[in-house]
C-alpha cells in the first residue's frame, strides 16, 4: 500500500539540495524519468506475483501525481519512494541503476 507522508513545492535551491542528498545516500536503488506522455492513466496491475509489485508501486506513485504537463522524476528505495515533477517538461525516459540526478540537474541549471 502506498502512503503519501509528505508534499511540498520546492524551489530551485532546495530541489537541488534534495538531489545532492539523494546522490550521498545508498537508499535508492533506481531512478525513473517520465515524460508528459508517459504519464496517461494506466490500468492497474495484478500484485498476484512479486514480479509486479515493483510495477505496482511505481503505478500507485504515478497515479498519485496524476497527469503532467512537465513528466516526473521518481527514486525508488526499498522503503521509501520520491517523486519529483520537475518545473520544466521532461524530454526523454529513462531508468538508472541508484540515483541518476544529472539529467534532473541538467533541466533545473538550463
Amino acid at each position: 500500500m502506498l502512503r503519501v507522508s509528505e508534499t511540498y513545492w520546492a524551489g530551485k535551491g532546495k530541489l537541488l539540495r534534495l538531489l545532492s542528498e539523494l546522490e550521498a545516500s545508498d537508499s535508492y536503488l533506481r531512478t525513473l524519468y517520465f515524460t508528459p506522455a508517459s504519464l496517461v492513466p494506466r490500468k492497474p496491475r495484478s500484485p498476484a506475483s512479486a514480479a509486479n509489485l515493483k510495477a505496482t508501486r511505481i503505478d500507485a506513485v504515478l497515479e498519485e501525481i496524476g497527469e503532467s504537463e512537465t513528466g516526473a522524476v521518481v527514486f525508488m528505495g526499498e522503503h521509501q519512494i520520491i517523486a519529483v515533477v520537475p518545473p520544466f517538461p521532461q524530454a526523454t525516459e529513462k531508468t538508472s541503476e541508484g540515483v541518476d540526478a544529472s539529467p534532473l540537474r541538467d533541466l533545473l541549471n538550463s
